[in-house]
């Protein structure tokens, strides 16, 4: 049976997450973008005091989203209940995720993706987002500007995500085998990929002195939380890995010899 997927049911599981935001005024503007586009869930990283009056100013009627905020202290953190993340960069590096989307790309992103939540994430007014925040998101997107002013205001680039979001997201009849099933968490993919590379670890799959495992880890979360797996498959993938472990333990210690 198709199941029609309406463009509110879409948007609230998008959440906007600024990483130390440094002007109050930039955060009521960013409300204000935010919710003219139908995104009601704003998420704060690095900072818990505001002056409320500057953020009242520009948010308007908006300022609920403020009031709702939740707050968090390190990125990894506001990511964790959350089955996909984008960070937004215009700045190419080695943890920049490749080939970034284009904003006209979010919303087929969006559609192509089942029932978990998503965040976009943005950084400080003055120099964005590092390499390492950059990495702790799943994937990138780049909104393209003129090279003789290349820079856009925090709000202006949650305004251009979101537009393009509200434009894309129209109803639409979602035939995708997917449909029935939540994307795992954040934080329940990371565990099964640290409890995964500890398992390969121990079988000295990596190199020592190299940042192989730490190239790893990132590659593995990435495409799980990218394909999309439930819960249940997360777990049978650790099994996978646990089972692939043990084997190899069991040969190591005189596999033959234990025949019959």
């Amino acid at each position: 049976m198709r199941r029609i997927m309406n463009r509110e049911e879409n948007l609230a599981r998008i959440s906007v997450v600024l990483v130390q935001p440094e002007d109050c005024q930039n955060i009521g503007s960013v409300c204000r973008a935010a919710k003219t586009m139908g995104i009601g869930r704003l998420k704060i990283v690095g900072r818990s005091e505001f002056d409320e009056a500057r953020v009242r100013q520009l948010s308007v009627h908006a300022f609920d989203l403020f009031e709702k905020k939740m707050l968090f202290k390190t990125l990894d953190d506001a990511l964790g209940s959350s089955s996909l993340s984008i960070a937004f960069t215009r700045r190419i590096g080695k943890f920049r995720k490749g080939l970034p989307l284009s904003p006209s790309g979010l919303a087929e992103m969006v559609r192509s993706f089942p029932h978990g939540d998503i965040d976009l994430v943005f950084g400080r007014e003055s120099d964005g987002l590092t390499d390492d925040e950059v990495c702790s998101c799943n994937m990138a997107c780049a909104i393209e500007t003129s090279s003789a002013f290349p820079s856009l205001n925090l709000s202006q680039a949650v305004q251009i995500a979101a537009y393009s979001l509200f434009t894309g997201l129209d109803d639409y009849a979602d035939d995708s085998l997917l449909q029935a099933k939540r994307a795992a968490v954040r934080k329940k993919v990371d565990d099964a990929v640290c409890d995964a590379c500890a398992l390969l670890g121990d079988m000295r799959y990596f190199k020592e002195s190299s940042d192989e495992e730490a190239n790893f880890k990132v590659f593995l979360r990435d495409s799980l939380l990218r394909g999309a797996f439930s819960e249940w498959e997360i777990g049978r993938i650790g099994r996978f890995f646990r089972k692939v472990h043990d084997i190899s333990k069991y040969k190591g210690e005189g596999f033959e010899s234990r025949k019959g």
